[in-house]
């Protein structure tokens, strides 16, 4: 062992000592709250604080308080309470309790206090480690790495100065702390042991947990897993998902003509751009600046990379890949703008990452894989360039050895997943002796807990401490969008769409023209391009999502009808008059 990695263990070894010895000064604090779901539906809960130190080496300074709500146990004789760690890292979860997953956590109160938890940093609980700094890759050529990690390592340094100038230890803000802020949370609510149930970053942190204070942990649900070593994906892993949907699109009959070897079109577009980038001239949405962006197969990659999460987002992925083919770049180019005028928002997402870091063999590993996969190591980036500029610690290879328990503990995987496939789980098994992999086929990332009925039964029987019903699950199979072309539509029709269209009487979208390019806006959010598949219908680009624009008599617009992911329902919006 070099000199570098007995430092590494000692000063994690040391940390994981003052975590764990941190006194008990935490105090219960709840208050009566009626907790409203997105969809309306109210139940009567608790909202509750955990003050815990901001560094735990430092007991008597900055304080900082955690929320969480409570969903008290409808059994007659509660287990442990359940607690959700939400993903990200950076995910809220009391915000993922109020929407998609609600019935979740109602369904789960049949066995315990279920806890909807915000992590340090995130959601209602301190601190607040946004920051607004933005970075500018030049639009003209095309995008290089050495140029984003320089732009992004440059940002990511002036949020992490402007934090602790604010009085911000970023350092505090890793999956050991996190871990201790879960024992705090045990004893505010004064149970032995916690059961907790995360789904990616929150199965790294349950992990972690496992291994630092498995004694007060009776069982784990952890889906998307993230072992404690994987915080950069392996570009192995996109290739493979890659080599799946060229399979799936050579057997669909919506695309098998168009794209018959996806994988093939995908080596040939890369080589072409590296060979020859391409220049697409677009308008800004918001400032109606004319700007020249050219790109190349960085930009690629880093697209393709994007939309290998799940089935829901590759739908789209071989209609994208034909109209590049046939000369389309502007989807692309409107891509690679955004990742050229970017901004570090979170620092506490990133501080996060960057502490759990890697290993210089798992370093070695990426770079060796990126050289002989169409993709390579764009899944990843900005990262681990970006970390550079952070100052924080690497927790270093003590912290991501193998984790060892004997905790019952479910993992759940999905066959589709591009962010943490099966292999990340049949990673951590053989150091989980009383562990069971539930696998779903057909599942990507987002589709884990609610894709199927059948995972609700399997996690029900897995907390109750039943034999499980299901060890494997099949979903439907995944329906690819057949090729779409474009519609030239006139300038002047286009312009009948700009305005305001009002979904409800808090929520509006805003149709923005530039150019011969339109954009829907969503409240305060960013802009996004529609191209157009008729006069009046349009797709969002690399996505199933489309939207039709309802007239009158006259051909005025005076209603848009979005279908989110291809639904046949859609969510219409009426056109505002003044």
């Amino acid at each position: 062992m070099t000199l570098r990695s007995r430092t590494y263990v000692v000063a994690v070894l040391l940390l994981f000592h003052a975590v764990t010895a941190a006194p008990a000064a935490e105090t219960p604090s709840f208050t009566p709250y009626e907790f409203e779901s997105a969809g309306g539906e109210t139940v009567a809960a608790e909202r509750g604080v955990v003050t815990v130190p901001e560094t735990r080496s430092r007991p008597d300074g900055k304080q900082l308080e955690l929320a969480f709500v409570r969903f008290p146990s409808t059994a007659a004789e509660p287990g442990h309470p359940i607690v959700y760690l939400a993903g990200g890292p950076g995910g809220s979860g009391i915000a993922t309790a109020r929407f998609g997953r609600f019935p979740l956590f109602m369904a789960l109160r049949a066995y315990g206090d279920v806890i909807a938890f915000d992590q340090r940093g995130t959601g209602d609980s301190e601190a607040d480690l946004s920051c607004a700094e933005t970075y500018l890759v030049p639009f003209e050529r095309a995008l290089d790495r050495a140029t984003l990690a320089t732009a992004s390592s440059d940002a990511a340094r002036r949020c992490f100065e402007g934090l602790r100038r604010a009085g911000h230890d970023p350092s505090a803000y890793n999956t050991v702390e996190s871990a201790a802020d879960l024992m705090a949370l045990r004893r505010v609510l004064g149970a032995d042991k916690l059961v907790l149930w995360g789904i990616s970053y929150g199965s790294h942190l349950a992990l972690a947990t496992l291994k630092l204070h498995g004694e007060h942990v009776d069982r784990a649900v952890l889906a998307g897993v993230e072992p404690l070593h994987h915080s950069w994906k392996l570009p192995s892993d996109q290739q493979a998902l890659l080599e799946e949907i060229s399979r799936l699109a050579a057997a669909s009959p919506a695309t098998r003509d168009v794209v018959p070897d996806l994988l093939g079109s995908i080596e040939k577009l890369l080589t072409r751009l590296e060979e020859e980038p391409v220049t697409v001239e677009l308008q800004h949405p918001l400032t109606g600046v004319t700007m020249r962006v050219g790109v190349g197969k960085l930009d690629l990659q880093i697209a393709l990379a994007g939309m290998l999460r799940g089935p829901a987002e590759f739908a789209a992925l071989p209609d994208s890949v034909a109209r590049m083919e046939r000369g389309d770049w502007t989807g692309l180019a409107l891509a690679s703008a955004g990742q050229r005028m970017s901004r570090v928002s979170d620092g506490m997402a990133i501080a996060m990452d960057c502490a759990s870091g890697q290993s210089r063999a798992w370093a070695e590993r990426i770079e060796a894989e990126a050289a002989s996969t169409l993709l390579g190591d764009a899944i990843n980036l900005p990262f681990p360039a970006i970390c550079e500029g952070t100052g924080v610690a690497d927790l270093g290879d003590a912290f991501r050895s193998p984790v060892v328990s004997d905790v019952p503990a479910l993992l759940i995987s999905g066959t589709l997943d591009g962010r943490t496939p099966p292999a990340n789980a049949e990673e951590v098994l053989p150091g989980l002796s009383r562990a069971r992999h539930l696998v779903i086929e057909g599942a990507g990332h987002g589709d884990l807990f609610q894709s199927s009925p059948a995972i609700l039964e399997t996690i029900e029987a897995f907390v109750a401490g039943r034999p499980l019903p299901h060890e494997r699950i099949r979903l439907a199979p995944v329906e690819l969008i057949a090729p779409r072309r474009l519609a030239a539509v006139p300038d002047e029709v286009l312009e009948r769409y700009v305005g305001e269209y009002r979904i409800d009487p808090d929520q509006s979208r805003r149709v923005v023209r530039a150019g011969s390019q339109l954009y829907t806006i969503r409240g305060d959010g960013p802009p996004f391009a529609i191209r157009p598949s008729s006069e009046t219908e349009f797709f969002y680009e690399g996505s199933a999502t489309w939207l039709r624009f309802e007239l009158d008599e006259e051909g005025a617009a005076v209603a848009m009808v979005v279908h989110h992911d291809g639904a046949e329902e859609g969510e219409r919006a009426v056109r505002r008059v003044d």
